[in-house]
């Protein structure tokens, strides 16, 4: 079962180049969404994503359900989504239900579908969009050409950015508990997108210039919108694992061929904790730069894990990593930045605003808009 307060979505361009929409329309009331063929422990809600995948103005809610490894698709219109017009789909090849992302890869103006394979880890699935919605019959999977079946290939997935430049949208998949260079540092693949689609021979992997340990590296990545002014996008990877769970974000530039390993930068707090467990971007000052927001669940270490989160501003020089705000909430072990998501301005103040997951340790949690 899942609980929304969104009843539709408009299409604009999303900052961290998760899904293809981000202004989405708050109800004024709560809607109780659930399959029609729901069971206990389907999972129903483990992933969300909200794309205009036919292209008609109207976004389409896509819910994940790991527990039975399908998808449900609920079509967007003028009086909202249309829960009656269900869609149901299975994999071909695996099965669905995992992380999910979109953009459009193959740049026929249909958005297309990453879903992580959940009965397989080292798989993603892919379904291009058409005019009448996901063709099923184009699917086909992506794949670490020196993965394993537990390196959690597809924990974290951005698929909506270009990343050399070329028009085509990519993707790139974190593969958090990848063993190379060490046990579970954490790995990051890059798929270019073509007119054919993704392809596995543009696979392009980066680790950590450091790393020396658990770094977990890929817990969370997304694609940034162009911080150097080359108009390529850019990349940022979350390693909460990292010096001994206080956590990083590494930033890599896009290239011409992809993304650049050598413009690799590093952002650290002093004194968090799994810093970086959860990444995404919005204006959140209205300046017309993509700022960085990051996720410290367990908060400073002095302070029993109420939980932080971080906004590192845009600007036409770069990301200041220097000089962060912080928000966080004083309750006591709330985990606060579980998740961070940036979704558009909800009050058309010129801001664009951020949901907040907090999750009480010991059950329960929260939802916040700021």
């Amino acid at each position: 079962m899942l609980w929304i307060l969104l009843l539709s979505c408009e299409e604009s361009a999303l900052r961290d180049g998760r899904q293809e929409t981000t202004a989405l329309k708050l109800s004024d009331r709560e809607t109780e969404l659930q399959a029609s063929d729901s069971s206990i422990g389907d999972a129903f809600g483990h992933s969300v994503v909200c794309v205009d995948i036919d292209a008609d103005g109207y976004g389409e809610l896509v819910v994940g359900a790991s527990g039975v490894d399908q998808l449900y698709v609920y079509p967007g219109s003028a009086s909202g989504l249309d829960t009656a017009a269900e869609e149901i789909l299975s994999s071909s090849l695996g099965s669905f239900g995992g992380t999910l992302a979109s953009g459009d890869v193959n740049g026929d103006g249909y958005p297309d579908l990453a879903v992580q394979d959940g009965s397989n880890t080292a798989t993603v699935n892919i379904l291009h969009g058409s005019a009448s919605g996901l063709d099923s019959s184009s699917e086909y999977s992506i794949s670490a050409s020196d993965g394993a079946a537990l390196d959690a290939f597809g924990a974290s997935l951005s698929m909506a950015g270009d990343l050399n430049g070329d028009g085509y949208a990519d993707l790139i998949v974190g593969a958090t508990r990848a063993d190379a260079p060490l046990a579970e540092s954490g790995a990051l693949y890059i798929y270019l997108g073509s007119s054919a689609g993704l392809t596995a021979s543009s696979e392009q992997k980066l680790v950590p210039s450091d790393s020396v340990g658990t770094h977990y590296f890929g817990t969370d990545a997304i694609i940034v919108a162009d911080q150097d002014g080359d108009g390529l996008d850019e990349v940022a990877v979350g390693a909460p694992g990292d010096n001994s769970f206080t956590g990083s974000v590494y930033l890599y530039f896009g290239s011409s061929t992809g993304v650049s390993a050598a413009t690799e930068s590093k952002i650290t707090v002093s004194g968090t904790s799994h810093f970086g467990s959860t990444l995404s971007a919005a204006d959140a000052n209205g300046d017309g730069y993509s700022d960085l927001l990051v996720g410290s669940p367990r908060g400073p270490v002095s302070s029993s894990g109420t939980g932080l989160v971080y906004t590192f501003y845009g600007a036409a020089t770069g990301l200041d990593t220097l000089s962060p705000d912080s928000l966080g909430e004083a309750s006591y072990r709330s985990d606060f930045g579980a998740k961070v998501r940036g979704l558009g301005d909800f009050d058309g103040d010129g801001y664009e605003d951020a949901v907040v997951q907090e999750l009480a340790r010991y059950g329960g949690g929260t939802s916040m808009v700021f």
